[in-house]
């Protein structure tokens, strides 16, 4: 990502004086960047038709390979907000942004949200050597919490007060509207997870540490940072799923499932896809704990 960002903001100071003009031309609204579409979706339920909303990460991309485009770079240069959310491609370019763009206001939305490590496959098996563990790595999926989107939405809803004065009273209605739907969401999924509460989800890539967490689950994954485990550990996992008669395989449409199609063969299991990056927050959730309850309801 390095290189790709050194040729972005290498174009960003050879025509930053062409780019003086607003990216829209209705001045009226403010012009904001997100990272991901599930913090879009948060955006644009808070700031309503006050802002023009885009986001860096699309459909179908991974934050974790991601690398913006000198097209994405130079639209965010003329930006007055760019929301962060604690993803790692974020520190690199915030700290590059600072230095090319005084004027873009970098707001990070996960403060005060509480933080977890991220769980790995070698947390269970630390005594091989060709274990992937990163103990001191924070689980960067906020998101999937609705009780810490409360949080994050309080962040951005200061934000937006602050650049825009004038719509204080709308951005706290909308802030108390979102918040309480968020809050139903969050009671809703609880009731839908509940018959299969303390159960195992087998996931490829750990994306779902906060959401296991609120609702009582165990998160068991396969690989992180893109890393499989070895045959070593895959028998291990193997052994684990029988044990516990864990039969299904969650998988995200933004990683490879060849992997994961190869164990759920070695369990008799199968596998589902589930999409933790996807815009429509409220129906993405509730679609996701629909197939996790039944999914596990069929052991």
């Amino acid at each position: 990502m390095n290189k790709r960002l050194a040729c972005c903001f290498l174009f960003l100071s050879i025509f930053q004086f062409v780019t003086t003009q607003a990216w829209s031309q209705n001045s009226s609204k403010l012009a904001i960047f997100t990272s991901i579409l599930p913090q879009k979706f948060f955006v644009e339920q808070l700031a309503g038709d006050l802002a023009e909303v885009e986001v860096l990460v699309g459909p179908g991309m991974s934050p974790h390979t991601f690398e913006p485009l000198p097209q994405q770079m130079g639209r965010l240069s003329r930006a007055a907000i760019f929301f962060t959310i604690g993803i790692p491609f974020e520190e690199v370019l915030s700290q590059r942004l600072k230095a090319v763009c005084p004027n873009l206001k970098i707001i990070p939305t996960d403060t005060g949200v509480e933080r977890q490590a991220m769980q790995n496959f070698a947390e269970d098996h630390h005594h091989d050597d060709d274990c992937t563990h990163n103990k001191g790595e924070l689980d960067p999926h906020i998101w999937l919490d609705p009780d810490q989107v409360v949080i994050q939405a309080k962040n951005i809803a200061a934000a937006l007060k602050e650049a825009l004065p004038g719509e204080i009273a709308a951005i706290d209605a909308n802030l108390a509207s979102f918040s309480a739907r968020l809050q139903n969401l969050s009671e809703e999924l609880s009731i839908t997870l509940l018959p299969v509460k303390g159960q195992t989800m087998l996931v490829f890539h750990p994306s779902f540490g906060y959401f296991a967490r609120r609702y009582g689950l165990n998160q068991q994954p396969i690989e992180m940072e893109g890393k499989e485990p070895g045959p070593r550990q895959l028998g291990e996992l193997i052994k684990k799923c029988q044990a516990e008669k864990v039969h299904i395989i969650f998988v995200q449409k933004q990683f490879p499932v060849a992997a994961a199609k190869a164990i759920a063969d070695a369990i008799n299991g199968a596998v589902i896809q589930i999409d933790p990056l996807a815009e429509n927050y409220f129906a993405n959730l509730k679609e996701i704990a629909r197939a996790v309850a039944e999914a596990l309801n069929r052991k």
